[in-house]
């Protein structure tokens, strides 16, 4: 690397003959100036250019100029050659920038082509990748304070780490991503974790102070929401902002999907009939797997109600958006206002939310994947759990069971059960 910057640098001057102590590697190494701390050593680098230019003298000011430039000049061609042959020069774990920490760069350290990087990191998905994402950069700057090279840590650095999640009163299911995310870190970087049962039993004491455990213990009836969709009136009159969010919600009424599902419908993958339109889901999501067939969601017609009825609002939406879809393709949803993209996942829940908020639903207490819960919930009166387990895409009875069958409380009518008088005990008294 240096005789690539030796190659391009100076044509006039020599700057090893005139500041020697410059490229000694010894007291400047390169991968120092790639680090965090690089702007330690670059002020070391000026300071010895200022000593020997004290020797030489100041008062010729064109002299210096040019030499000072010339300096300059050589801090301009490391700092650029530095950042594109990075994997050129091995770095000390010890040294890694905190930045360049992640699961693809761990994978290149194995010697794999970047093809077979990309190949692997398919495996996760991206919602996934996000939350590894947030830890392996808190657990690499954790690694950088404490200098420990990331992909080869102690076990008990790892617990050391976990700890202070603990401390800052996370859920479990939080410190276990955190705890996936830095032994997969270490795997794919070809490492080895050893004496794990000691993480294991730390897992289990985080189980015991930080109990998981579903969202909800009870769910909110679903009808205040459909009384209030059924007040907007009819699809024709409503702004493009309320027709949006009332698709949006009975979508994820009528269907049991996550808003991840709903946020990637697609014009190209959609089928329209008479009474249903049908939307097959090609992206990864989270229930997707090499076995796991593609997920189809139906959007019914429904003919007791034209206001509750999904299939009519989106006939509706559609006419709406005509000239906003190009080429009659594309995510279904757009966001409501200039310049009319597509919807985030993130814009998906907040429509939902908002509908939910305004039907008078505590969304302090709910969030808009709620709705999952409360629609199926209220199918199981009279639908069988496989009927409902295929339509909202739930593959384990047992986790359909734990995280969205729950139960409607109603207190007032236990408290008047136990405190009215029995009239069957009068009687005999």
């Amino acid at each position: 690397m240096v005789e690539k910057i030796n190659n391009i640098m100076l044509d006039t001057t020599d700057l090893r003959a005139l500041f020697p102590g410059l490229l000694d590697q010894n007291r400047y190494p390169i991968h120092a100036l790639m680090s965090k701390s690089s702007t330690v050593y670059l002020f070391l680098f000026v300071t010895e250019i200022f000593k020997v230019q004290s020797k030489i003298g100041w008062s010729d000011g064109v002299c210096v100029g040019i030499e000072l430039g010339l300096v300059f000049r050589y801090l301009f061609c490391v700092s650029t050659l530095c950042t594109l042959t990075l994997q050129d020069t091995p770095t000390p774990s010890t040294t890694e920038t905190f930045g360049s920490v992640s699961l693809w760069n761990a994978l290149r350290r194995c010697g794999l082509s970047p093809e077979a990087c990309d190949i692997i990191m398919q495996g996760w998905s991206e919602g996934t990748k996000e939350q590894y994402h947030t830890y392996i950069s808190r657990w690499a700057r954790y690694c950088d304070r404490r200098h420990v090279g990331p992909y080869s840590p102690a076990v008990l650095e790892v617990i050391e780490f976990l700890r202070g999640l603990v401390k800052k009163k996370l859920r479990y299911s939080t410190i276990n991503t955190a705890r996936a995310a830095v032994m997969n870190l270490v795997l794919c970087s070809g490492g080895e974790l050893t004496n794990t049962g000691l993480l294991d039993k730390f897992m289990k004491g985080v189980a015991a102070l930080r109990p998981s455990g579903p969202r909800y213990m009870n769910i909110w009836d679903p009808q205040p929401l459909l009384d209030y969709i059924k007040g907007l009136g009819p699809n024709e009159a409503l702004p493009l902002s309320v027709l949006t969010r009332k698709l949006v919600s009975l979508a994820g009424l009528v269907t049991g999907q996550r808003a991840q599902t709903l946020h990637n419908l697609t014009l190209e993958n959609m089928t329209k009939t008479s009474h249903c339109a049908c939307f097959l889901v090609t992206a990864k999501l989270k229930t997707s797997g090499p076995k796991s067939p593609r997920t189809l969601v139906h959007l019914p017609h429904y003919h007791d109600d034209p206001s509750l009825c999904v299939l009519s609002c989106l006939r509706v939406y559609l006419c709406r958006t005509k000239h906003l879809h190009k080429k009659k393709q594309g995510p279904l949803f757009l966001i409501t206002r200039q310049p009319f993209t597509p919807a985030t996942r993130d814009s998906v829940k907040r429509w939902i939310k908002d509908t939910m908020k305004a039907a008078g639903i505590n969304t302090k207490m709910f969030t808009a994947h709620s709705v999952r819960a409360a629609s199926t919930f209220k199918a199981a009166r009279s639908v069988p759990l496989a009927t409902i387990m295929r339509a909202a895409g739930c593959r384990q009875e047992s986790t359909f069971a734990r995280h969205y069958h729950r139960q409607t409380v109603d207190h007032q009518a236990f408290a008047t059960a136990v405190l009215a008088k029995d009239v069957a005990t009068e009687h005999v008294n």
